[in-house]
């Protein structure tokens, strides 16, 4: 299973041809689209999914965060999923200090039919107990990485660094994203081989891109059968 995370822009029909564009050239099941990362303020995950899913024919999955809502609003997002007809909704607790978590907001959709209820590993027999379908795991940079046992399916969470600049950007927002790049990635003289290894061995796989529309000529050869078969064995 493949599954992208897109963060809308301010441009629907940009956004649009960007994506028609790598799909062109890599398919996933889903697209997921986060709820307001990093703390700022974006266009709806959920009018983003339904508008994305009607025009692009694809499972587009919008993100309910708990954090900072009410029961009620919620409540009131679950139901304009399901109302919008979207296969599936991925459930977190968000940055906030308040609110529901993701169990919570687990509890609210038991009753709703998505196919995809989404959540991240943590408490995963608690969040299948619930109703979650499948887990998705926070970016991985090495090649070789044991998944905890699970009773749901796991796709691990990939974020590809094409330069070493970007790993200043994300430095600056460590705290917010909640996890670390080994300095054994960070000093790798070949970034896209680096990838292409990650990538090769990872069989459910959830890209990450810190921003499509710029990495879009690498990720175009990281995803191409060319650059996996060059790997040495």
């Amino acid at each position: 299973m493949k599954g992208l995370e897109f963060v809308p822009s301010e441009n629907f029909q940009e956004d649009l041809k960007l994506l028609e564009e790598f799909l062109g050239f890599f398919e996933v099941d889903f697209i997921l689209i986060p709820d307001n990362p990093l703390r700022k303020a974006y266009a709806s995950s959920l009018l983003c999914a339904k508008m994305l899913s009607d025009s692009l024919g694809k499972c587009v999955i919008a993100t309910i965060a708990g954090g900072g809502k009410s029961k009620e609003c919620v409540e009131s997002l679950l139901l304009g999923a399901k109302y919008a007809s979207l296969q599936g909704i991925a459930c977190v607790s968000g940055d906030q200090g308040f609110g529901l978590n993701a169990l919570e907001v687990l509890d609210l959709a038991r009753d709703l039919d998505f196919a995809y209820k989404i959540c991240t590993p943590s408490n995963a027999t608690q969040k299948a107990q619930k109703g979650a379908t499948h887990l998705i795991t926070q970016p991985i940079f090495t090649p070789r990485v044991e998944l905890p046992p699970s009773p749901l399916p796991i796709l691990s969470g990939f974020m590809p660094i094409f330069s070493p600049q970007s790993f200043q950007q994300i430095t600056k927002n460590q705290e917010l994203l909640g996890f670390e790049i080994p300095q054994s990635y960070q000093n790798s003289s070949d970034l896209l081989q680096s990838n292409a290894k990650i990538l090769s061995n990872l069989k459910d796989v959830y890209l990450i891109p810190l921003n499509l529309k710029k990495q879009m000529p690498y990720f175009k050869e990281l995803l191409s059968p060319h650059t996996i078969a060059k790997l040495p064995n």
